[in-house]
């Protein structure tokens, strides 16, 4: 889910957006493209039993 643009925290006012979606916001706002380019060894990405490994592992 993604707010809606012009929504304000607390309106309750999403939209459903693809798992692809979600997964280019996340890697744009964490920089990884740019990271990967100049020095990977920057970013990390660590994950624990009480925590969805496989969605992590896909991320990864």
């Amino acid at each position: 889910m993604r707010r809606r643009k012009g929504a304000e925290r607390g309106d309750n006012d999403f939209e459903e957006i693809s798992w692809n979606e979600a997964y280019e916001m996340m890697a744009e706002r964490l920089k990884v493209k740019e990271i990967r380019a100049t020095d990977p060894k920057k970013f990390a990405l660590f994950t624990g039993p009480d925590q969805m490994q496989a969605l992590t592992g896909l991320f990864a």
